[in-house]
């Protein structure tokens, strides 16, 4: 788990990351498929599927560099993440990878409030996850008092 406590730790941001790292997820599975179709049916692009697999090794850039990058954002060792994502290159272990740091960070999401989905986090599901913003409902709060309710849902923030 992260290093940081939960509240030291910037959610927007590992929302965002987490969202990113979700589409290299899915651009990787969709490649995967395309390319493994391509081979079994005997189809005459069949010379094509050199380009799949260049595309695959780019997907696999791409998710090293989002995956260093939602690992700092979670506090933990970027060397860790990089070592991680030379991994990525390895097809079926890059994505037990990816789908391992989508987890981890959708935990942290989920332990802070939010409803995350298969993409991750919605952009109404972020507002809420700012610093100073209503849980309930995203309204920002620096004008208000610390206990008032807010005027959008009425929700009065929890004190611990």
């Amino acid at each position: 788990m992260a290093r940081k406590r939960i509240d030291e730790l910037d959610l927007v941001r590992i929302a965002e990351r987490q969202r990113m790292l979700m589409f290299v997820v899915l651009a990787m599975i969709l490649n995967s498929v395309i390319s493994f179709t391509l081979a079994r049916t005997g189809s005459p692009i069949t010379g094509g599927i050199w380009l799949f697999w260049g595309f695959q090794v780019l997907l696999a850039v791409a998710g090293a560099i989002v995956l260093t990058r939602l690992y700092m954002a979670l506090g933990e060792n970027p060397a860790v993440a990089v070592v991680l994502g030379v991994l990525l290159v390895v097809p079926v272990l890059g994505l037990l990878i990816l789908i391992g740091a989508g987890s981890q960070s959708s935990t942290i999401l989920k332990l802070a409030g939010a409803r995350v989905g298969l993409m991750g986090v919605s952009m109404t599901e972020r507002d809420k996850l700012k610093p100073n913003h209503c849980k309930g409902c995203g309204y920002p709060r620096e004008s208000l008092e610390a206990l008032a309710p807010c005027p959008e849902c009425g929700r009065t923030p929890i004190v611990w």
